[in-house]
């Protein structure tokens, strides 16, 4: 039986893909994952750095830039930057509902039918 992974705590500082920079305090107790992000993005690497050092005094910074060669990697806090689940769950929602307006046709399923279609297209224009 393996022992549950302990990660000593931490702050991670990385690139948004908008330019910003931002950090979070991280620390893991087997199962358990605390994340604590910054509040606003900083301009510069060296800002957010300051900023988490001066947060977490005593905590080591760790910077996480993307490598050259995938510009997707080195964000968010698997390392990817993610999209899909901010689409996937208004989709999938917005099919289960016009499924019931169609199969049960009545005035109050069209309601929320619409809303979840309306959703689920604002999602997509803002990729």
């Amino acid at each position: 039986m393996t022992e549950p992974e302990v990660e000593q705590p931490h702050v991670e500082v990385w690139q948004q893909p908008d330019g910003a920079w931002r950090w979070r305090y991280v620390w893991q107790d087997g199962e358990e994952r605390v994340e604590l992000p910054s509040n606003e993005p900083d301009s510069s690497r060296d800002e957010a750095v300051h900023k988490a050092s001066i947060a977490y005094p005593g905590v080591p910074v760790e910077v996480r830039e993307p490598p050259r060669d995938d510009p997707e990697e080195g964000h968010g806090p698997s390392g990817r930057r993610r999209r899909g689940p901010r689409i996937v769950v208004p989709a999938v929602v917005a099919v289960a509902a016009v499924v019931l307006a169609i199969r049960r046709p009545r005035l109050w399923t069209a309601g929320p039918a619409a809303a979840a279609v309306a959703v689920t297209v604002h999602r997509l224009r803002a990729r």
